[in-house]
């Protein structure tokens, strides 16, 4: 018998499929033109550009998984099955603000900010409505300005500030008597400094008034915008002591008050041979002691500013 001839398979071997690439400012990690398998690349922009489209496609539809992260993009297909084709285009990048639109109250402040870009010098339309210092906006008054940065490539970004009230004070006039205080505020800013017209008339700490003497008076607060803010204090008494003239015997006393509202008799007194003050210091009441016979007069410092005369008779 004659054998017949064996059966024989004939085999080929796949290449895979095309891998075409359409890339516009964009580099490819794997560049390789055919695959059959799985397909691994990361897309990343070139400088100064970054990615605005990608597409991964066999035959018109979207294949795979695309991740983006820190500007690069991630592509992975599992079997490729079919002509594949990488597309990706990156644009300029273009520097922008945070924001260009910000509505503040007085006295607060937002920092804007150059994304893709370097501020080398910063401006404002209107320092009485808005300040900006290396990109923080502080609010000044009520009104609108306009805030440019100067890139270092020579490019402006703009943003619109728009301040919605101005800083006041709690008040703006104000009558007291001499020795009392009151406490102003500001509100809707920030007090760097207090200062009165007068301190012989009315001194200022931190917003607190203290009426001295009889007068008239402006407080001025100075915020840290620059601006200032002002309250007229009208002081309406001046102190007074209970007597003017008293009798003492040598080797006694005598107590003279203070009359009407004030804050203290400084311990800055004028004594002679004849008188002396022997009360304690910075008080309301004086304690005047003859010390030898005749007529004399005594002189005492009221709330730092108003010099007291009494005459006294020692026998």
């Amino acid at each position: 018998a004659t054998a017949e001839p064996e059966n024989t398979a004939t085999s080929s071997v796949s290449f895979g499929y095309n891998v075409l690439y359409n890339l516009t400012n964009v580099t490819s990690s794997n560049n390789i033109t055919d695959a059959w398998m799985n397909y691994k690349t990361t897309l990343t922009p070139k400088p100064g550009y970054a990615i605005t489209y990608v597409s991964v496609t066999v035959n018109g539809e979207d294949v795979g998984t695309i991740k983006e992260e820190n500007g690069e993009y991630k592509i992975f297909v599992e079997y490729v099955r079919g002509p594949l084709n990488i597309t990706a285009t990156a644009e300029p990048i273009k520097p922008v603000f945070s924001v260009t639109k910000i509505s503040l109250n007085a006295g607060t402040s937002r920092v804007v900010k150059v994304i893709d870009g370097s501020a080398k010098s910063w401006a404002t339309t209107n320092k009485n409505v808005a300040t900006v210092n290396n990109g923080r906006v502080t609010a000044v008054g009520k009104g609108t300005a306009t805030i440019t940065a100067v890139l270092t490539t020579g490019e402006k970004l703009t943003c619109l500030v728009t301040v919605k009230n101005s800083p006041k004070l709690t008040l703006s006039n104000t009558t007291l008597k001499s020795g009392t205080a009151k406490t102003i505020k500001a509100i809707g800013g920030t007090v760097k400094a207090w200062t009165t017209s007068n301190k012989k008339v009315a001194v200022v700490n931190n917003g607190k008034i203290t009426a001295l003497n009889k007068g008239n008076v402006t407080v001025t607060a100075t915020l840290t915008t620059g601006k200032k803010l002002k309250c007229k204090a009208v002081v309406t008494t001046s102190p007074k002591l209970s007597k003017t003239t008293v009798k003492v015997k040598k080797g006694n006393t005598v107590t003279v008050k203070l009359k009407g509202k004030t804050s203290y008799i400084n311990n800055k007194y004028t004594n002679t041979k004849y008188a002396k003050i022997v009360s304690k210091p910075n008080t309301k009441t004086l304690k005047i002691k003859g010390i030898k016979k005749g007529t004399t007069t005594l002189k005492v410092k009221v709330n730092g500013v108003k010099i007291l005369k009494i005459k006294v008779n020692v026998k």
